[in-house]
């Protein structure tokens, strides 16, 4: 008797394998096609990386978790307010999301440092031993290391969630006579007719006005499948969304994740360390895939949903081109020598890339405002 496995499982395992597989290759791309190498590379991250790997995973999920437990409840209490207060929500978090996170780090760390007078290691992991002290204290100063990575990921991701939230509240409700029209339609008559509630196990296909032909059910389950709509799947993508911002908010605060460990070994210019975080990363996500599930991907279904998709691509491909400062202009990097005595001039210094994303961004929804896309 063979079993088999759910299909959103194996949906699951063969996204987190595909995830796996891409990481791999692109660090034996590192290692210039060297297996032995390679090899290596997967052996120590086994040995000695699966304390990064953890660190950061941990890190997303919490960010993931608790910015999702606060959004929800300020998204539900805006959507009592009224259409307006809607759209300014929706507008905020989207502008939120789209946020470079380098400057918000830079940001905090300034006023952190700079303004309020606290000292540098209140933010950096210390250099003491931690074995000889007592169980709470160790807790206590494992919380406080990672948490101020936790609220800068936060800060984002839940405007990212507040976004997703009010995104369907946006649009207008059909009203009951567009969706009177819609049954009275004569090109769908089989839609309304009495024979949908008697339970019988046919699906009518409507060939021409007067023609109908009853699929088997077979062949009615094989169509909805083909047809059905796969929507997004949001936890997915807030998830992959976090991870490359661990990247930055993990370096500026010198954390011992594997995300800290890729930006060290890049500008070291060392493949092997880049390998190993490579690999590191992907196990991360992999692992992140099998907790929430499968992306879903769709075509367009019109020229309005292609320039659609076009524009919020973009949009995403200039926010993922602002999380690596030294590939912009140099007026839209961070002085973090500045940043110490004036924090705000990273915030300025970020509103500019987040202005050209959103605009990019709420030009595709404006076009086609469709719930498939980000």
């Amino acid at each position: 008797m063979t079993m088999k496995l759910p299909g959103l499982l194996t949906s699951r395992c063969w996204s987190a394998l595909s995830i796996l597989l891409l990481g791999s290759f692109a660090a034996l791309w590192l290692l210039e096609g060297k297996i032995p190498r390679w090899l290596g590379a997967w052996r120590q991250m086994l040995d000695t990386g699966m304390p990064a790997v953890t660190a950061t995973f941990g890190l997303c999920v919490a960010a993931v978790s608790l910015a999702w437990c606060a959004a929800q409840p300020i998204a539900d209490g805006i959507k009592k307010l009224g259409h307006m207060p809607v759209k300014t929500g929706f507008l905020f978090g989207k502008a939120l999301a789209f946020f470079p996170i380098h400057a918000l780090t830079w940001s905090f760390i300034g006023l952190w440092i700079g303004q309020w007078g606290y000292p540098l290691w209140s933010l950096m992991p210390t250099a003491e031993r931690l074995a000889n002290l007592a169980m709470a204290e160790q807790a206590a100063r494992h919380l406080w290391t990672w948490a101020p990575a936790l609220f800068l990921l936060m800060l984002p991701l839940f405007g990212q969630w507040l976004s997703l939230r009010l995104r369907d509240s946006t649009t207008e409700p059909s009203t009951p006579a567009e969706h009177g029209n819609s049954e009275r339609n004569v090109s769908t008559p089989h839609l309304v007719s009495p024979q949908r509630g008697d339970g019988k196990n046919y699906a009518p296909l409507v060939v021409s006005r007067r023609t109908r032909i009853a699929l088997p059910p077979a062949m009615r389950r094989a169509a909805d499948r083909a047809f059905r709509h796969r929507p997004n799947n949001p936890l997915w993508n807030t998830g992959c969304f976090a991870l490359p911002m661990a990247l930055i908010s993990e370096d500026a605060l010198g954390l011992h994740g594997c995300a800290a460990l890729l930006m060290q070994s890049a500008r070291a210019q060392d493949p092997a360390g880049a390998a190993i975080a490579l690999l590191m990363l992907s196990t991360v996500a992999a692992a992140g895939t099998l907790l929430t599930g499968s992306p879903a991907f769709s075509l367009p279904h019109s020229f309005r949903d292609c320039l659609s998709s076009l524009l919020k691509t973009a949009a995403w491909g200039l926010w993922a081109l602002a999380l690596f400062p030294d590939l912009l202009p140099p007026r839209f990097r961070v002085d973090t020598d500045l940043a110490f005595s004036q924090p705000a001039t990273a915030l300025w210094v970020g509103l500019a890339p987040m202005l050209c994303a959103l605009s990019l961004w709420l030009l595709g929804h404006i076009i086609a405002p469709s719930k498939r896309h980000l």
